[in-house]
């Protein structure tokens, strides 16, 4: 049966995986029971189906884009307002760094 990858488009990591349980003879649908998604962020992704060939490699047949929503990203930390301390350069004391 055919394999299918989720791929994440903004890392290009995959996301999760799937192993086709139904497929009709002309190659115009593919049934795979849904993997879980709950861990993955919004974003794009790509489905792209595979073929296994005899020696256990895979052969890409076919894809298609998903838009995932509802789990954004955390937001990045912020950034130190202060410095990095530089003996040769005159500056501000900062209250968070002890020089």
């Amino acid at each position: 049966m055919p394999v299918i990858k989720f791929i994440d488009l903004g890392t290009g990591n995959i996301a999760n995986s799937a192993i086709a349980s139904g497929i009709n003879s002309d190659g115009t649908w593919i049934e795979a029971p849904a993997p879980y998604f709950g861990f993955v962020y919004s974003g794009q992704y790509v489905a792209l189906v595979y073929n296994v060939k005899e020696d256990g490699s895979l052969f890409a047949i076919g894809g298609d884009w998903l838009d995932i929503y509802g789990n954004d990203p955390p937001p990045p930390p912020p950034t130190d307002p202060c410095p990095p301390y530089n003996p040769y350069e005159e500056g501000l004391p900062c209250e968070y760094n002890n020089y």
